[in-house]
């Protein structure tokens, strides 16, 4: 039992190992591409943060309207008035899912956690 707790320890130190130097590789290569494209990027990034902000007082605009469980199609909606398009805003709620803002307590619906 003890050899099998030593195989899988150093197998997790060579994983860790492997790992980064994938990085240390990398890091010059993504380094030299954001550097690259930095203009395009970084006004993206910034906007998506407000758009997330946006999300996040539709949400709540909507809750008061219709209680906890808002349809995401009246959240599309209503970013899609706030000139946010259907496509973005999608993606906008799978990024609040993902960062475990809101869930999907049934199909068709989001609720804040």
């Amino acid at each position: 039992m003890d050899e099998m707790l030593r195989i899988k320890i150093k197998r997790q130190d060579v994983e860790i190992e492997l790992a980064t130097r994938n990085v240390v590789v990398a890091l010059p290569c993504i380094s030299e591409i954001l550097k690259e494209s930095e203009s395009h990027i970084l006004p993206a990034i910034r906007v998506s943060e407000e758009k997330i902000g946006l999300a996040k007082e539709a949400i709540e605009c909507i809750e008061k309207k219709k209680g906890k469980q808002v349809p995401v199609d009246d959240l599309i909606k209503e970013l899609n008035d706030m000139g946010i398009d259907a496509h973005e805003a999608r993606m906008i709620i799978e990024k609040l899912m993902r960062a475990g803002d809101i869930f999907r307590p049934r199909d068709g619906f989001i609720q804040k956690i």
